[in-house]
C-alpha cells in the first residue's frame, strides 16, 4: 500500500473514469466505481481500512444510484471528516446551487483541465487536514 493519499472517484462513465485516473495516478492512489451503490461498497470498507481523503462524485452518478444512496454517502463521509468534490458537465447556476445545497466541499465543472482538477483536490484536503 502506497503513502499517498486515496481518492475515490464515482463516475458513471468509464473514460471519464480512466481520464481521472491517470491524471491523478502520480500525486494519488485513485480508486474508482462507476455507480454511488458500488462506492457505498467501497466505503463500507472503512472497518477494513479504507477511508479515502477525499470522494470525487460525478452529479449524473449520484442520480442514476438515487438520493437515497447519496444520503447514505454523505453519512458516512460525515462521520469520518471525508471531503466531497460534486462534478458535472455544465456551468449552470443551478449545479452550483446543487452542491451548495447538498453541502459539498467544492463543485468542478467537466471536462477536467488537470492541473485545476488537483489543485481543487489539494485545497480541499489541505482544508479538510485543518479541520
Amino acid at each position: 500500500m502506497s503513502g499517498k493519499k486515496k481518492i475515490l472517484v464515482v463516475d458513471d462513465n468509464e473514460i471519464s473514469l480512466e481520464i481521472v485516473k491517470l491524471m491523478l495516478k502520480n500525486d494519488y492512489e485513485v480508486i474508482t466505481a462507476k455507480s454511488g451503490k458500488t462506492a457505498l461498497e467501497h466505503l463500507g470498507h472503512f472497518r477494513y481500512g479504507f477511508i479515502p481523503d477525499l470522494i470525487l462524485l460525478d452529479a449524473m452518478a449520484l442520480f442514476t444510484g438515487g438520493w437515497k444512496i447519496f444520503r447514505e454517502i454523505k453519512e458516512i463521509i460525515c462521520s469520518k471528516k471525508v471531503p466531497l468534490i460534486l462534478s458535472a458537465a455544465t456551468k449552470e447556476i443551478e449545479w452550483y446551487k446543487l452542491a451548495a445545497d447538498i453541502e459539498v466541499d467544492e463543485y468542478i465543472v467537466k471536462p477536467y483541465n488537470k492541473e485545476d482538477l488537483l489543485n481543487k483536490i489539494r485545497a480541499v484536503i489541505e482544508k479538510q487536514s485543518k479541520k
